[in-house]
């Protein structure tokens, strides 16, 4: 058998350590026939890749795995191991694969730490949540170690610390313990526990790289920039890549709400001394990139927002001082950061894109990586900032490609169909039988209701669109919190505000703009008092909102004008009456004027239900959650009636 020795010092070190070991792997695992592979060759060239990586810290996701050779040797061995334990007599496992383990196996059986891997991989077991603390008393080291990662990694932080407790520091390396304990306080959220036991790691010990990405994390979290800073100046300059640096000061910024203790945590990193490429072969690209888009996507969600209440007000331009914005606001505050690491937002890299095309290059090598949680961050993200017709192209793309019509991709289903219905899209019927046959119901019914809203929402005025998701939500929150027997005269005001401000905006004001207020006065005086009687009420009105064109008209006004106009007694002047129902006839299609002159738009804002749902919160009455309940159903159908009735709509 040729020596293996002098092709494996070619493999280039450009690739990623997964690359470099499979082709090593292939290397050493030629003789198929004699079935002994290339120890010699293989072990000390894989000694010295793990050796050369101790001081690092890793990154366990799918694409820090790929650069890191622990990482990469731990999830391959893991796979042959599985592999065998699965092969039959009759099934045997393939010859290479077989050879490749017996490379590991002999590797790791040197030392200590290698015989822990070794014991780990072969004490691997598939267990269901329950069966992880049966007989915790009998079970080997290396059975509760596995079993600790896998209660830690399915977030059962009651199980992990009960598993730890039956591990015993003489089984244990140097600092192991005291690792694996912070470790389980990190993952519990218990972070001054996960600093202290942290810090009892000692700098020789395997595990202290890190315990100290733990402690920095945990200050991380805590929002306290300067202990970040302090605890990753124990390490060496590369132990951490830029992105994992980088994401650490998100991860202060975020929560302590201040671009400064995030700018405190990177601090002056010896890694900024050069220009940083933030790159995909950078260990800890997948875990900042998904962060990093989190909060732009947070960042961009709330100045659409402040865009709204702008256009609610009736303001034409934003804040000169956006930077005290900023500071006012704890959205703002705790996600501006990732817009000051942007450099290519506005164009800043010389790369003018959109936002959400920005997030998906970013996130496509994450994906293709095989990582889901990128996936459906791209898609949340897209949903998020109402970009329905890309969030479609890419999910009918994937969808058509059978790569996520599994169970695992519930949830995309869903959020994929209230989008697709939101916006009538041709896959609506498709996803909707394939939400059947997975028995998806209720949440089928769910989301027909969130589309419904956003469709509802989307056609309004910004004043009535603020109104009324600012309405459902408070109406979703005193759901969840089971207010049935408290006054909900609040809820049921605020959705009927909706129409008061629809009718004005849709309907009044545009009718008012279109009359001239001279030629109004001319001939409301060449009527006379005979001409005008029984629209005397309507027509001072009327004449109020066009010399006033920023007048908003009160119910009460607005429906005796309409009701005057649309109902005429026989003695109106006839040139006055085709004056002004013409300026209001504009304003409505065939089906509105049919409503205006049959009563139905003006029972909209009839006196019952003025009294009913609109004046009693006002006046200190008690309004039931029920009648909010319907009040709400009523605005639901009175808005879609309108947007049928007025002409602006359709514009």
């Amino acid at each position: 058998m040729p020596d293996a020795t002098p092709p494996l010092n070619k493999i280039p070190i450009t690739l990623s350590a997964e690359e470099q070991l499979a082709h090593a792997l292939d290397l050493c695992s030629q003789d198929t026939e004699r079935m002994i592979p290339d120890y010699a060759a293989f072990a000390p060239w894989l000694a010295e890749k793990l050796k050369s990586e101790r001081h690092r810290v890793p990154v366990p996701d799918h694409m820090g795995a790929g650069e890191n050779f622990i990482l990469s040797t731990a999830r391959e061995f893991a796979r042959l191991g599985e592999i065998l334990k699965h092969a039959t007599k009759e099934n045997p496992p393939d010859r290479k694969d077989f050879l490749k383990f017996k490379l590991f196996f002999f590797a790791f059986h040197g030392d200590e730490r290698g015989k822990a891997v070794v014991d780990g991989i072969l004490a691997s077991e598939n267990l269901d949540d329950l069966q992880l603390t049966e007989g915790l008393a009998s079970a080997s080291p290396a059975t509760l170690r596995s079993r600790l990662f896998t209660a830690m990694h399915r977030d059962r932080g009651h199980d992990a610390f009960l598993i730890l407790g039956h591990l015993k520091e003489s089984d244990l390396h140097a600092g192991e313990y005291a690792y694996l304990r912070s470790l389980c306080h990190f993952r519990s959220g218990q972070f001054n526990e996960a600093i202290e036991y942290a810090q009892r790691v000692p700098s020789t010990a395997l595990d202290f790289p890190r315990s100290v990405e733990i402690r920095a994390r945990s200050h991380a979290y805590l929002g306290d920039g300067a202990a970040v800073k302090q605890a990753i100046a124990g390490l060496r300059k590369d132990a951490l890549s830029a992105c994992q640096v980088l994401l650490l000061g998100e991860l202060t910024a975020y929560h302590s709400r201040s671009v400064e203790a995030g700018a405190a945590a990177m601090g002056d990193h010896p890694l900024f001394q050069s220009q940083v490429v933030i790159s995909p072969r950078d260990p800890g690209y997948g875990e900042f990139t998904k962060f990093h888009v989190r909060l732009l996507t947070g960042f961009e969600e709330r100045r659409a927002e402040m865009a709204d209440a702008i256009l609610a007000k009736d303001e034409i331009a934003a804040p000169s001082d956006f930077a005290a914005v900023v500071e006012s606001d704890p959205t703002l505050r705790a996600t501006a950061v990732a817009l000051l690491l942007e450099p290519r937002i506005d164009g800043r890299s010389g790369i003018k894109q959109s936002l959400t095309s920005m997030f998906s290059d970013s996130l496509l090598p994450v994906i293709e990586a095989g990582d889901r949680e990128a996936l459906r961050i791209l898609f949340q993200s897209l949903y998020r900032l109402r970009t329905y017709d890309e969030f479609m192209a890419l999910f009918n793309q994937l969808w058509t490609s059978n790569q996520i019509k599994d169970t695992d991709f519930l949830d995309l289903h869903a959020l994929a169909y209230q989008v697709a219905v939101t916006i009538n899209h041709p896959l609506t019927d498709e996803l909707r039988v394939s939400m059947d046959a997975l028995g998806m119901k209720d949440i089928q019914s769910s989301a027909e209701e969130a589309a419904q809203r956003e469709t509802i929402a989307a056609r309004l005025t910004p004043m009535g669109r603020e109104s009324y998701r600012l309405s459902l939500r408070a109406m979703d929150n005193a759901t969840q919190e089971d207010v049935l027997w408290r006054d909900a005269g609040l809820l049921a005001l605020g959705f009927f505000r909706v129409i008061e401000i629809e009718l004005n905006e849709r309907f009044v004001r545009p009718a008012a703009s279109g009359i001239a207020l001279a030629q109004l006065d001319a001939l409301r005086a060449a009527a006379g008092q005979a001409g005008t009687k029984g629209w005397n009420a309507g027509l001072s009105t009327l004449r109020s909102i066009v010399a006033n064109p920023s007048e908003r008209l009160m119910l009460g006004p607005l429906r005796e004008m309409c009701n005057e106009f649309g109902h005429p007694p026989a003695t109106i002047d006839a040139n006055l009456r085709a004056f002004v129902q013409a300026a209001l006839e504009t304003q409505l299609t065939p089906s509105g004027r049919a409503a205006f002159f049959a009563q139905d738009l003006v029972d909209t804002v009839s006196s019952s239900r003025v009294q009913s749902y609109r004046n009693p919160p006002a006046h200190g009455r008690f309004v039931g959650f029920s009648e909010a309940m319907t009040c709400k159903q009523i605005v639901t159908d009175t808005l879609n009636r309108y947007f049928s009735w007025f002409v602006s709509y359709a514009t």
